[in-house]
């Protein structure tokens, strides 16, 4: 007899009512606070000090240990504190930035030069780039996971499902910067090549999205080794063990690494924003971020240097 397993999902009210909303830049804050746990794993180490001037892009943290990920500067101005933030988890260390109003950018930001696969990694962790679909894991670890020999990689998921209700910041990416996703699929072709030899990309998508579906079918036309894999508009088919099920029919199995099930999986934004460090050098300082629900009066998408307060976002 035919087995298939079910996985429990919900069918939420949608209200993507700012799909439809172009990204508007934000009035540059007047401060920006980072605090040294913005991604998965051990802190960053500030290596500025108080009083400090710092450009837009510039490295204010280094990784700390193992699954690590540096900060860089997201305004230009001065460090105006490196102290503990008080936050309803506990304290964590974070380092203010007084603004210049300037915004003006690190001279020495360069695109890297890559040759092979561990300069592409070094790259890539040097960009300071995360999961930016919540779990904030290490971009560069996620990727470096497939090279100890263990697994062998035949598919690489691109998770643009956006399954929560209200967001459109992944959707916006897809439509309004369709070249950066097609740019982080050729780099991961390229410099892990060894490793993907024969990868299937399948860019997940929810069937609410006609449009971004429709811009990723036009993009990719003709790379026969890219699918678009269009999902049920259910909650949470953007969790990685969920996908992995409605796009290969594979089950994650609780305490194994995710290549062991022969796919690694990769937010469409956070491929976005490493293809984008690959080519200019501008680490990760900004993103889109969808303001809406039922108090807002205004639904838009912003585009905000990370670590502006919420109150600038309203």
């Amino acid at each position: 007899m035919a087995f298939r397993k079910n996985i429990s999902s919900l069918h939420l009210a949608h209200n993507k009512n700012t799909a439809k909303c172009e990204p508007v830049r934000i009035t540059t804050p007047t401060e920006v606070i980072l605090p040294m746990d913005m991604h998965s794993g051990s802190l960053a180490i500030p290596i500025v000090n108080v009083g400090d001037h710092v450009y837009v892009g510039q490295l204010i943290a280094k990784e700390g240990e193992r699954f690590s990920s540096p900060v860089h500067a997201t305004i230009s101005g001065t460090v105006t504190e490196i102290s503990p933030l008080k936050r309803a988890s506990g304290e964590i260390l974070a380092i203010h930035i007084a603004s210049d109003g300037k915004m003006e950018k690190d001279p020495n930001l360069k695109a890297p030069v890559m040759n092979n696969a561990d300069e592409f990694l070094e790259a890539v962790r040097e960009s300071g780039c995360v999961g930016l679909g919540g779990a904030a894991f290490p971009t560069w670890a996620k990727l470096n996971e497939m090279r100890n020999g263990t697994y062998t990689v035949d598919t690489v998921l691109v998770n643009a499902a956006e399954c929560e209700p209200y967001i459109t910041s992944d959707h916006r990416m897809m439509i309004d910067h369709p070249e950066l996703i097609v740019s982080g699929v050729e780099y991961l072709r390229k410099y892990l090549s060894e490793y993907l030899s024969n990868a299937k990309f399948m860019i997940c998508i929810e069937k609410n999205k006609p449009d971004a579906i429709a811009k990723m079918k036009e993009v990719f036309a003709g790379k026969d080794y890219v699918e678009i894999k269009e999902l049920k508009t259910i909650y949470p088919q953007g969790a990685k063990q969920v996908m992995l099920y409605n796009a290969t029919g594979r089950v994650a199995i609780a305490g194994k690494r995710f290549p062991s099930f022969h796919a690694i999986i990769i937010n469409v934004s956070s491929l976005a924003k490493m293809a984008e460090y690959l080519s200019t050098g501008m680490p990760l300082v900004e993103r889109i971020v969808t303001v809406d629900g039922p108090a807002v009066a205004n639904p838009m998408n912003l585009i905000a240097p990370i670590g502006t307060r919420i109150s600038c976002l309203l």
